[in-house]
């Protein structure tokens, strides 16, 4: 059915009754406003075939509860690019085959902690583009399949430890474009009490943090063991203390670019230094290497494992021991490679 580019304002609640083998419902155009959804909900019952389900950009403001109630068999729902506030509890209920939902780039600023409650097929969720202060306890425990979750754009400042307590099977978490000024906090607050983080990908760029360091004995990334990539870009890291990355035994890319790192103390990749395969320090205030070799062990450049790397146009490392320094620079042609020469 092909309702797009109509003058509807509105849906009323059992609005498609007597639809039920509908299977494609095509609304571009609409712009529904304020109070567009009924109150009462049930706006999309009685669509018990629509798989997907597409309302972005309908200027949508709220999301009474059960609005999508009777809707089966939806898997994917986009409600991106609205102006929805809040999402209230019970506002999926009845949807219990939802394996995509996108809310980002709207204006919320509280999600209820009941929000998701009856949505334990979900895989991805984006939240992103909104200006949401705080994660409720308990907000994330019904989305236990969770695959990838999307938070960027916000304003949180941190994560409780226990936040995603029961998201074992999360691999993707976008936190980039917030508030975050402690590494520790963010960090301990995605481990589980106990155990290690399944995350793969962790993206905490574009914050103000300011240090990549350990709480007393404490490794802030500690139970890691699954993370492959970690990006810390555009931060404000000054730098990069010894033994902090000691414990993410699979880590292949790290990106440190765009921020305030002068020096990087030797050995300090050595724990990471068999694995990594792409690292990213283009953009800081000058980075100079104290001692030649970061990633430990080996006598000269040729031994220096800088992988594929970012650096600013001209790197000095300062060898020590009366050796002079070796200059670095990208060589020609491009492709990332680093040429080094005493």
């Amino acid at each position: 059915m092909d309702l797009s580019d109509n003058p509807i304002e509105s849906i009323g609640g059992n609005a498609f009754e007597g639809l039920p083998a509908l299977t494609s419902l095509e609304m571009s155009g609409w712009v529904l406003g304020e109070g567009g959804l009924s109150a009462s909900g049930y706006s999309f019952a009685h669509l018990a075939n629509i798989a997907s389900l597409d309302l972005s950009g309908f200027g949508i403001t709220s999301l009474p509860g059960n609005t999508f109630h009777g809707a089966d068999n939806l898997e994917t729902l986009d409600l991106s690019n609205n102006n929805i506030k809040a999402i209230g509890a019970n506002a999926f209920s009845g949807s219990p085959s939802l394996v995509t939902l996108d809310i980002s780039q709207n204006e919320i600023e509280e999600v209820d902690a009941d929000a998701f409650q009856t949505l334990s097929a979900l895989t991805s969720l984006s939240l992103g583009g909104n200006d949401i202060s705080g994660i409720e306890w308990g907000l994330f425990d019904p989305v236990s399949n969770l695959i990838t979750l999307d938070l960027s754009g916000n304003s949180i400042q941190g994560l409780a430890t226990g936040t995603v307590e029961g998201l074992a099977n999360l691999n993707q978490l976008d936190l980039s474009g917030n508030r975050i000024e402690t590494v520790c906090w963010i960090f301990q607050g995605l481990v589980p009490s106990g155990g290690s983080s399944p995350l793969i990908e962790l993206d905490l760029s574009n914050n103000t943090m300011e240090e990549l360091h350990l709480a007393g004995a404490t490794n802030c990334l500690a139970g890691y063991d699954a993370l492959q990539v970690l990006r810390l870009a555009q931060n404000e890291i000054e730098s990069v203390q010894m033994g902090v990355l000691d414990d993410l035994p699979v880590l292949l890319e790290l990106d440190l670019s765009g921020n305030e790192i002068e020096l990087l103390e030797e050995g300090v990749f050595g724990a990471v230094g068999d694995t990594l395969e792409v690292l990213l320090l283009g953009g800081n205030t000058g980075v100079e290497l104290g001692g030649l070799h970061v990633f430990g062990g080996g006598e000269g450049a040729g031994d220096m494992q800088l992988n594929t790397f970012s650096p600013p146009d001209s790197m000095v490392l300062d060898e020590g021991g009366g050796a002079g320094p070796v200059q670095c620079e990208l060589a020609e042609g491009g492709g990332g490679a680093v040429v080094c020469t005493a």
